[in-house]
């Protein structure tokens, strides 16, 4: 399911919206890094999140980002790495 949705933003950022304003742009951008903090913590592998991002240099450099996070065991600490991951990564945005 996650993998099917980053797929599918990926088409998404590679067309451009030129209605999105910045701010519904940085929830976009932190709603993939969600997914791919999700699939990071969960053990999916590198290679695999690289291969669904196709050319999205967009979705690219949330994935190299992602993995220079270490992966968890805990729930707990796995969903504090997420919400982190998540608003890092909207702020990070907003600031460019």
């Amino acid at each position: 399911m996650k993998t099917k949705l980053i797929a599918a933003l990926c088409i998404v950022f590679s067309t451009g919206s030129l209605a999105a304003t910045k701010e519904e742009y940085c929830v976009s951008y932190a709603e993939v890094a969600e997914n791919v903090m999700l699939m990071r913590q969960d053990g999916t592998s590198i290679l695999k999140q690289l291969k669904v991002a196709g050319d999205s240099e967009f979705i690219k450099e949330i994935i190299l980002r992602a993995y220079k996070v270490n992966q968890y065991n805990s729930r707990e600490v796995k969903k504090r790495a997420v919400n982190k991951f998540v608003s890092d990564s909207y702020f990070l945005c907003m600031k460019s």
